[in-house]
């Protein structure tokens, strides 16, 4: 009993030590992202809707649902898209 006691007081402060530790961090690493995640939302939205979007093409052309041209076809344009989205999102700055 008295050992456990022993070790549960030399625990506590370690345990204290560390939260406030991960906590600084936790906080010091998100500093700078609120003002990137608001100016840059609409392009990061598009780019995980370009990047899913590819990858269901390519699952599609891997199982055989689509041939090669149409692969190609639907790469070319979500490759267009992406050029006027950048040509937009360059003309804001």
């Amino acid at each position: 009993m008295l050992l456990t006691t022993f070790v549960a007081t030399m625990i506590r402060p370690i345990k204290c030590k560390y939260r406030r530790h991960r906590d600084e961090t936790l906080r010091h690493d998100t500093v700078g992202l609120s003002g990137l995640l608001v100016s840059d939302r609409d392009t990061s939205l598009w780019r995980c809707r370009g990047l899913t979007a590819e990858a269901l093409i390519v699952r599609q052309r891997l199982s055989g649902d689509i041939d090669a041209e149409a692969y190609r076809a639907r790469m070319n344009d979500l490759a267009r898209k992406a050029a006027r989205e950048r040509g937009r999102s360059a003309a804001l700055d």
